[in-house]
């Protein structure tokens, strides 16, 4: 149920509804995990710094919370429009009148909004009603028919009404996703263990043969994973270009950690905070 009079709100798409959207991003993260040990040999496996190199995955992995700016926020007008209030409350019309039309405005409203935009329509474990708004190029977006003869009074209302829900419903998302990204370190450092057991295991099984044993050229190899994919976001675009240039790599540790794994950036720092409206 909308926490809003929705009657003259056209926009189609909704808020703070999805009960798989941030469970489908933590899975996300937990491939892309896999896939980073995956990319590693046996020997880097055995040889590295099992805590650093995890900690380096969950800087690189770590989900950027949306974060929208109200104080930012534009409506635009798109003109004079006839707007259809017929069954809608508050309006007075004759028994003549088969379609009730009555002169109004369209409005937009465009609120910046950074990172991973599109995990608003996750649903906060703290709960949050549904809003109705639109994604178009770095905003949320709210639209409405507005007949004239609902007044200024409650265009305004509806107007600042939808602002206090989209911080609060980001906000408690944020708090959400903080979760999230501090256990990546954790599950990063328990696959890498789980596949160091593997290879160990492995290698005390064979040492123990009291015959000498080689590989035999035909035998599966492990799979090796691919990259991980570093996800896109506006607000990763603009920290890439800050730094871009401005990272020295050391000649020891950053070197191996790319050799290691090419979409792991040392200089990367984490990005945390959650949102004000």
């Amino acid at each position: 149920m909308f926490i809003e009079d929705e009657h003259f709100i056209t926009s189609s798409n909704v808020l703070f509804a999805s009960s798989t959207a941030l469970a489908q991003r933590i899975g996300e993260v937990g491939s892309e995990i896999a896939s980073a040990v995956g990319s590693l040999s046996d020997d880097e496996i055995l040889n590295l710094d099992a805590d650093e190199w995890a900690s380096r995955v969950a800087q690189e992995l770590m989900i950027d919370a949306p974060e929208v700016d109200v104080e930012a926020a534009e409506v635009l007008t798109l003109g004079r429009i006839d707007v259809d209030c017929t069954g809608k409350p508050g309006i007075s019309y004759s028994m003549t009148e088969s379609q009730v039309l009555r002169p109004g405005y369209r409005f937009r409203m465009e609120v910046p909004v950074t990172g991973e935009s599109n995990l608003l329509v996750s649903r906060p474990s703290a709960g949050m009603e549904p809003l109705r708004a639109d994604f178009a190029d770095g905003y949320v977006v709210r639209s409405w028919d507005w007949p004239e003869v609902k007044g200024t009074e409650s265009f305004n209302q509806s107007v600042q009404a939808f602002k206090d829900f989209v911080v609060a419903g980001a906000q408690r998302l944020a708090v959400d996703i903080d979760e999230c990204n501090t256990v990546i370190a954790d599950r990063a450092r328990t696959a890498l263990d789980k596949r160091r057991e593997a290879i160990l295991a492995e290698r005390d099984f064979l040492g123990a043969l009291t015959v000498p044993v080689k590989t035999a050229p035909d035998a599966p190899r492990p799979l090796r994973a691919p990259p991980m994919r570093r996800r896109s976001t506006p607000a990763r675009a603009l920290a890439d270009a800050g730094r871009a240039g401005a990272i020295e790599r050391g000649p020891d540790m950053s070197a191996f950690y790319l050799r290691a794994h090419p979409r792991i950036d040392p200089g990367r720092r984490p990005r945390h905070g959650a949102l004000t409206g």
